[in-house]
C-alpha cells in the first residue's frame, strides 16, 4: 500500500478512470452532434425544396393573374360584340389560348396524354402515366369540372376526351349559317313567285 502511495498508482488509476469517463461522454456528445447535424442538413434541403416550390408557384400565380386580366378584357369585348350581333369566334379562340396557358405542368401532362390516347378511362390513364388511380380520378374530375375534358359513359365505364367545343361550336355555327342562307334563299324565291 505504501508503495502504491509512493508511486501514486491509486491517483493515476483514478485519473485514468476519469479520463475514460470523459472520453465516453465526448464520444456520446459527438454522436449526438453528428445526428443533429444530419437532421439540420435534411431540414435545410426540405426548406430549399419548399423555397423553390414557392417561387415556382408564385410565378405560376403571376401568370394566372395576367391571363385572368386578359380574359376579363376579352369578355368585355365579347359582350359588346354580342350586343351588336357580331361574330365572337376569334375572341373565343383567344380566350381558350389564355385558359390553356393558365394550367399547371401536371394538368398539361394529363391533357397531353389524353390528347394522344384520344379517349381513356381513369385506370388506363393511371397506368399510362404511372400514377395512382385515385390521384388520376381526382385530376380527371377537376379537369372535367373546368370544362377542359368531356366524358362519355358506356355502361359502367367512363371515358374522358379533350373537350373540343371550339371545333364543335364552329361546325354548329357553319350549319346554322348554311340553314339561314337556305331559309333566306327560299323566302326570296317564295317572294318572287
Amino acid at each position: 500500500m505504501v508503495l502504491k502511495k509512493i508511486l501514486g498508482i491509486d491517483r493515476l488509476m483514478s485519473m485514468l478512470e476519469a479520463y475514460r469517463l470523459s472520453l465516453t461522454t465526448i464520444e456520446r456528445n459527438t454522436r449526438m452532434i453528428y445526428e443533429h447535424q444530419q437532421k439540420l442538413q435534411h431540414q435545410h434541403m426540405k426548406l430549399q425544396d419548399m423555397s423553390s416550390s414557392i417561387y415556382e408557384n408564385t410565378e405560376f400565380i403571376k401568370a394566372q393573374v395576367e391571363g385572368l386580366k386578359k380574359l376579363e378584357e376579352l369578355l368585355g369585348i365579347m359582350e359588346e360584340k354580342v350586343k351588336q350581333n357580331k361574330d365572337i369566334s376569334g375572341e373565343i379562340r383567344e380566350a381558350r389560348y389564355y385558359v390553356s396557358t393558365m394550367i399547371s405542368e401536371t394538368d398539361k401532362k394529363y391533357l397531353e396524354a389524353i390528347k394522344n390516347l384520344k379517349r381513356v378511362t381513369a385506370n388506363e390513364l393511371a397506368h399510362f402515366l404511372g400514377v395512382k388511380r385515385g390521384t388520376t380520378s381526382a385530376k380527371l374530375s377537376e379537369l372535367y369540372q373546368r370544362n377542359l375534358l368531356k366524358k362519355v359513359r358506356e355502361g359502367r365505364t367512363v371515358y374522358y376526351m379533350i373537350n373540343d367545343t371550339d371545333k364543335e361550336d364552329s361546325e354548329k355555327e357553319e350549319k346554322n349559317d348554311d340553314m339561314e342562307e337556305e331559309l333566306v334563299e327560299s323566302e326570296s324565291s317564295d317572294q318572287q313567285n
